[in-house]
């Protein structure tokens, strides 16, 4: 894996080796780790993949991928011109996207509302004696999970999380769920944005913790295999996204059903404040904070 020396986070890392792989596995190339050659060779098809990737979000990662691949490689300049131009391209229909506060086709899709989630909660929680072992074990994960998410909209880091009692653990190699007395607390150490904000300790509500209390083991992982591992990342989406299977709902669309019902964004508004904010020569967040009143 010498190719891989660029200054990255493990997480970037293995995110761009599965985009440029998940790439060269479209295009039938095999040993693509060790030249880029390949980009160069395939760039018509490598264009034509590019533009058959419908959503904006995962060819916006793939092209990222593949420009940092090309840089390591010494790529042609055309090959890395044209994915730049493609790159450009995603950032400007995000960012339409973003101000105007439209849902995108996929989003809508998507969508589920706060009642979709809290009937979904009710669901789970009258766990069917009928069903196995294995089953019953199932749904109270995803219980759990929808529960969680749905008061405290975080990420997937519960997939890294273990379960202690007493003082937080000095370790902050993995996240934690601790428990003192009746009370709970997440305490997040690794997730993005860490290196801004460090170690984060929130409170959990005690609708949640009275249900950790009933479910969780001291000592284990929130999601952990019958041989007492975490589950890989994969598995904990996966089983994320069977919470509704009619609609593909992970933890980012909950944090966009949360979000939007906190704060009820009218049609065009981010946009209409943006354009204030320019005027007045300073940021939106200048304007809510400071000359926004009630």
């Amino acid at each position: 894996m010498s190719a891989f020396s660029a200054e990255v986070s493990d997480s970037t890392l293995a995110m761009y080796q599965s985009n440029i792989r998940t790439v060269a596995k479209a295009l039938g190339v095999q040993d693509w780790i060790k030249s880029g050659n390949w980009l160069f060779q395939k760039q018509n098809e490598l264009f034509k993949f590019l533009e058959d990737t419908e959503n904006i979000h995962t060819r916006k990662n793939r092209v990222a991928s593949l420009l940092w691949f090309a840089e390591l490689h010494a790529v042609p300049a055309p090959v890395v011109y044209r994915l730049k131009s493609i790159q450009m391209d995603c950032f400007a229909r995000l960012q339409k996207g973003y101000i105007t506060n439209e849902k995108t086709e996929k989003q809508e899709d998507n969508w589920v509302t706060l009642e979709d989630i809290d009937d979904k909660i009710a669901e789970l929680k009258e766990t069917d004696p009928h069903t196995s072992p294995h089953t019953q074990h199932l749904n109270r994960i995803k219980y759990l999970m929808l529960l969680f998410h749905r008061h405290l909209p975080i990420r997937n880091e519960l997939r890294n999380t273990k379960i202690v009692e007493g003082e937080i653990p000095e370790d902050t190699t993995v996240n934690y769920l601790v428990k003192q007395g009746d009370k709970w607390f997440l305490v997040l150490n690794k997730y993005k944005t860490a290196r801004h904000y460090g170690q984060k300790v929130i409170p959990v509500p005690d609708v949640v913790g009275e249900e950790l209390t009933k479910y969780l083991k001291i000592g284990g992982w929130f999601y952990q295999t019958n041989q007492g591992f975490q589950v890989s990342t994969q598995q904990y989406s996966n089983t994320f996204t069977s919470i509704f299977p009619d609609k593909k709902v992970g933890s980012t669309q909950i944090r966009r059903t949360i979000v939007s019902s906190v704060h009820q964004p009218k049609p065009q508004e981010l946009e209409a404040k943006a354009q204030l904010a320019f005027i007045m020569a300073h940021s939106v967040g200048t304007a809510q904070t400071v000359y926004a009143k009630i």
